[in-house]
């Protein structure tokens, strides 16, 4: 760092100071030397450019607090780091003292019993997991071409997001850095102890090129170009080596959000991420395209796996691209308009068909993750219907090329939380931080409408729309002690529905009324708005458009005046909190229950993700795995109240509030908690193996076997075992070393049967059993 100096003034003598005792005496009210400042003419004229600049800045309360937040962080980095430099056994001998001996990972106790590649893997990631990155954006994003919008390491992004402004002051860079390094170092050591007890680094090469360029407004300039990093993490505790430096420098910029620098930058980001409101495809001028291989999904970030764990495990046996396929998508888009505007469907297809051809003959094993589960129950139906909708195949080509499906964390039939995020951009996690802090989340804060971007974004995600609930109350039902799926008040959640007083209303779709009892409320719904849409009159609004500036205060009144609406009655609220929206949905998705599958209303890709509205291949041979958590408690119903009023903002909001009556309660902080992964409820995750697909159904006419195998959760122990290796979680049961092994033997040619059949610990059977659907 370059500084510029002052030329030195030539000293000059100066005349003594006046013999006079009463004269003033010579001083500077700056404290400078008079042969480097003097001071000014004697007619007053003002302090030097010089002297003003030399002039040192008050020291703020916030400068004060970031010092202190940098130094707390760089000694508990330091910590981190002297931990991190001692030799590579003694934090296993420390782990093993307190947990007793670890077992091998499931690709190494696999490989000692002599089992090998066989059958081809497919990899079909869910929502959320997968890296998009861009192809083409406005200027504001120039010079991210190819760079990840989503997933990876988002250096590339959070460097023009964040630093390209030059508004960091001194005390927010070393606050930044040293919270950047201690998340980083922190979250490392949280995951990397139990991911390398995994082996998910084994024998992978980790290949980055970084450029990291801050420049700052007190002139210092920082750069890292080219960094290429080639190392591997063999088996065990990692040694501090070439990949801890790379971990943290490709995950520097991801530790912390932004400060607040530039917030323009950040609603580019949600401007290039979000679709076009009318189609559901690409904004003019913008395209973000899925990543492929297998870096699409194997990191969300560095340091978090989602699919590297498994992939190393496979690894250890033999596996390894030629037999390995991750079916990236954008996993934005419906189902059907991958198809339309990536021809993903024909890819994953023509892939299938390749690796079967490649690896003599042996089909493939399929496992899809989360959302991923209905996105290849929506590619097997159209892979056999015939062109233009479908790909052709005929009606055996599932039978021909698919040998097991192994659905891992699969939501058949929809996920309560995608309502309460559809409605109110919220999820448990989110209401208790609203609670604690609602300025942070609810208001203006520092010029971010978080919730508010937040949806106006995921509303145009048609994706998010496939996980609605499915079949009615016929599948949900009533039950009291889980409430409603959504309930204004804590009481009617738990009423009988013979003492809930309703203000009916519902909505015609050609005119858009809707009524309270018989007699319309208003003459149409623009008559709902018009004079009467007080807190969205500031034109700001438009910035964050949602559809709830057009519902007005009528509308918003009728919403809550409703009071409870069951899984039946979801889709009626949605069609009218947000018509656009789900008008988009209606043409790609359908929550019902079929009364009759020889339809040919059902040949339409619509149907194609609902399990209930659709017949699995005629493949007899294929088996189908439900694999999913168990022991966690996982939202099932919600209760609401109105938010308070304000600018651009969003009517409703869980009631953080409410509670239940004893420990024993399922009401906790406005949600009804149920048993399942902490995403998916058991009810959907196995409903459909545990009874709609077992034996020969209307929904599975050629008697597919199917298997439901429960995982229940074992946190881990210590902080050592990082994200544990008998997590349930939805996302960490990854690691799970059975679901692994289960995984790795039916892939080497193990049948469900060998596997020991079913596997259960939650009630799935008996709840089925009172599910009255007809079979």
């Amino acid at each position: 760092m370059s500084l510029l100096r002052r030329r030195k003034q030539p000293q000059q003598e100066e005349p003594p100071p006046p013999s006079d005792s009463n004269g003033p005496p010579p001083s500077d009210s700056n404290g400078s030397d008079h042969d480097e400042d003097k001071g000014g003419d004697k007619g007053g004229k003002a302090p030097s450019k010089e002297a003003t600049r030399r002039t040192k800045a008050k020291w703020s309360c916030v400068d004060s607090c970031c010092w202190l937040v940098g130094c707390v962080c760089s000694v508990w980095w330091l910590l981190l780091f002297l931990y991190n430099a001692m030799p590579a056994s003694f934090p296993q001998y420390v782990t093993e003292a307190i947990t007793g001996p670890l077992p091998d990972p499931p690709g190494v106790k696999l490989q000692k019993e002599g089992l090998r590649v066989k059958h081809p893997v497919v990899f079909v990631p869910g929502i959320v997991t997968g890296g998009l990155e861009l192809w083409e954006g406005h200027q504001c994003a120039e010079g991210l071409f190819r760079k990840r919008l989503w997933g990876g390491t988002f250096g590339d992004v959070y460097k023009r997001i964040a630093f390209m402004s030059g508004r960091f002051n001194r005390s927010m860079l070393v606050a930044y850095i040293a919270l950047s390094l201690s998340f980083t170092l922190f979250g490392h050591l949280w995951v990397l102890r139990g991911d390398i007890g995994n082996d998910y680094s084994s024998d992978f090469l980790f290949e980055e090129g970084l450029e990291i360029s801050l420049s700052f407004e007190f002139g210092m300039r920082l750069s890292f170009s080219d960094i290429h990093i080639q190392a591997c993490i063999e088996m065990g505790i990692a040694k501090l080596d070439i990949c801890r430096y790379y971990l943290l420098a490709s995950s520097l910029l991801i530790s912390l959000i932004p400060l607040p620098c530039n917030f323009s930058r950040p609603l580019c980001w949600v401007e290039h991420m979000s679709l076009d409101n009318e189609t559901g495809l690409d904004k003019p001028g913008i395209r973000v395209r899925p990543v492929t291989g297998l870096v699409a999904a194997d990191y969300f970030v560095p340091g978090y796996f989602v699919w590297a764990v498994l992939i190393a495990n496979l690894a250890r046996i033999g596996y390894e691209e030629k037999t390995m396929y991750m079916a990236a998508y954008d996993w934005r888009l419906s189902f059907q308009n991958t198809e339309v505007r990536d021809q993903t469907l024909s890819r994953i297809k023509s892939n299938i068909e390749l690796l079967v051809a490649t690896n003599g003959g042996n089909r493939v094993v399929v496992i899809p993750h989360s959302m991923g589960v209905l996105y290849f129950l929506h590619f097997m139906k159209w892979v056999e219907a015939p062109p233009p909708m479908g790909g052709g195949g005929g009606p055996n080509w599932c039978a021909k090329h698919i040998k097991a499906v192994m659905n891992i964390g699969g939501p058949f039939l929809g996920v309560p939380k995608a309502v309460a995020g559809l409605f109110s951009s919220e999820a448990k996690d989110v209401a208790v931080a609203r609670a604690i802090a609602p300025d942070v989340l609810d208001s203006d804060f520092l010029g971010l409408q978080t919730l508010r971007h937040l949806m106006r974004m995921t509303r145009t995600w048609d994706s998010t729309m496939s996980m609605i609930p499915k079949g009615g109350d016929t599948i949900w039902g009533e039950p009291v002690n889980y409430g409603r799926l959504i309930s204004f008040g804590k009481d009617v959640a738990e009423a009988p529905t013979s003492e809930i007083e309703q203000i009916e209303f519902r909505i015609n779709e050609q005119h858009m009324h809707f009524y309270v009892g018989a007699i319309p409320y208003y003459k149409s719904f623009q008559d709902a708005v018009k004079g009467r849409n007080i807190a969205h009159s500031n034109t700001s609004c438009r910035d964050i458009w949602t559809e709830y500036q057009e519902l007005g205060w009528g509308g918003v009144k009728a919403v809550a005046d409703y009071k409870v609406y069951t899984a039946s009655s979801i889709v009626d609220l949605l069609n009218f909190v947000a018509p656009r929206m789900m008008q988009r949905g209606s043409v790609h998705f359908s929550y019902g229950i079929a009364d009759n599958l020889d339809d040919p209303k059902y040949q339409h890709y619509k149907y194609w993700s609902n399990p209930l509205e659709t017949k699995l291949p005629d493949a007899p041979d294929m088996e189908i795995f439900s694999m999913y958590g168990v022991g966690i408690p996982t939202e099932r119903a919600y209760v609401y109240k109105l938010a308070q009023q304000a600018e651009c903002y969003i009517p409703f909001q869980i009631d953080a509030s409410a509670e239940g009556g004893d420990e024993n309660s399922c009401l906790k902080g406005g949600v009804y908690l149920a048993n399942g992964d902490e995403t998916v409820p058991v009810l959907s995750a196995g409903y459909m193996c545990a009874k709609g697909w077992r034996g020969k159904t209307r929904f599975n006419p050629s008697g597919s076997k199917t298997y439901v195998r429960e995982y229940n959760h074992s946190p881990p122990s210590t902080l050592l075992e990082g994200r544990g290796t008998q997590s349930g979680a939805h996302v960490d049961i990854m690691g799970n070393f059975a679901l692994i092994e289960d995984i790795i033997r039916i892939a080497a040619g193990a049948t469900g049967e060998e596997l020991g059949g079913d596997q259960v610990y939650s009630d799935i059977f008996k709840w089925s059993e009172k599910i009255k659907l007809k079979l």
